[in-house]
């Protein structure tokens, strides 16, 4: 009888120890299996036939999930790789509709900047006419890998529907360019700082809008037949299509406000920088917090020569605020001086 009596109680603290082990299996994150062995499958014949909208999202969201992992370019052209997805090309476009447009001192300043530090092997610029002018007889003069590829422009149609701006032609130009070429595509006044090869790792690389809505496509930064180049050059199909308050008014809808809605349907397709691209906006130029970032982490700058004094001739940097981060970048790059020195939180141009 006391024999029995041992046995119950050994069968009972054994009982108790495997009850305290399989719930703590049951409620570790590494046990996923166990759980879902342990656990009754919750679909019944009910559920498969009328699907909550709860999975149905889920399996929506399942299915991008796996689209993205087929298309995850940055995870195989990251920094930590010697593979570099995008070449090292730069692209300008330049479209002159008989306008007489001006090469301005800015304009030639984005060349020198992007031959003195991106240091491309060659600069293509697709113009349907050359620019003209003692700025681009300079740029012509000091930087010998520039190459001219001719566009027609009377011939750029979006799907059938001729371009109602010339912004919208430049627009749907740039993504044919990088799909067929590759490298990096850049407007008339984006100024270099940094060189690019971190981010060359990537497949396509864009910068957040500067409203901080969509994406930027004033730098874009793509492998030769871009996924995403694709998939956002298709959906260009509905240019002309969709009601005219969308279509003309919002000229930013197809070029910023679309790919970044598709971003958000793809992110693992595309790296995004917040500020490296283009920051900072015009209101913060004299900002000495914004400024200094700035001089550390951007690859490059947008001049917002609607919104700020830009000057037209190196004797006009006078005229702006010594403190302002247009004067101090410009100058940076006519006179050649050497990168800012950060010291104790402030910083200063070695001349």
């Amino acid at each position: 009888m006391r024999y029995l009596h041992i046995k119950w109680i050994l069968i009972s603290f054994i009982s108790f120890i495997l009850g305290k082990y399989l719930y703590i299996c049951y409620h570790s994150p590494h046990m996923s299996i166990l759980k879902s062995m342990l656990t009754p499958h919750p679909r019944t014949t009910k559920h498969i036939k009328e699907k909550s909208r709860h999975e149905t999202m889920k399996e929506r969201k399942e299915k991008v999930l796996e689209y993205n992992a087929l298309y995850d370019l940055s995870s195989k052209f990251t920094a930590d790789t010697d593979n570099v997805a995008v070449p090292n090309i730069v692209h300008y476009i330049w479209v002159d509709k008989g306008k007489g447009i001006p090469f301005t001192f800015l304009n030639a300043l984005s060349f020198f900047s992007v031959h003195n530090i991106w240091k491309p092997r060659i600069i293509y610029i697709h113009a349907n006419q050359l620019p003209t002018g003692p700025w681009w007889q300079l740029v012509e003069l000091n930087i010998g890998n520039i190459k001219h590829i001719k566009i027609d422009d009377t011939q750029v149609k979006i799907y059938g529907k001729i371009p109602l701006y010339t912004e919208h032609l430049t627009d749907i130009l740039r993504l044919e360019i990088l799909q067929d070429y590759g490298g990096v595509y850049i407007d008339t006044d984006i100024i270099a700082m940094r060189p690019l090869s971190p981010l060359r790792h990537f497949g396509h690389t864009q910068g957040i809008g500067m409203l901080d809505k969509g994406l930027s496509n004033g730098v874009i930064l793509a492998k030769q037949g871009s996924p995403f180049l694709k998939i956002w050059h298709e959906a260009y199909w509905t240019y002309g299509r969709i009601p005219d308050d969308i279509n003309s008014t919002v000229w930013r809808y197809h070029s910023i406000e679309l790919p970044g809605t598709l971003h958000s349907i793809f992110p693992r397709m595309i790296h995004t920088e917040q500020t490296a691209l283009l920051g900072p906006k015009y209101f913060q130029y004299e900002n000495e917090t914004i400024k200094e970032r700035t001089w550390q982490k951007n690859y490059c700058v947008h001049i917002w020569k609607r919104f700020t004094k830009v000057p037209e001739h190196p004797n006009d940097f006078k005229f702006i605020s010594k403190t302002s981060f247009v004067r101090e970048l410009l100058e940076y790059v006519w006179f050649q001086q050497t990168i800012p020195i950060l010291k104790e939180g402030t910083y200063k141009i070695e001349r």
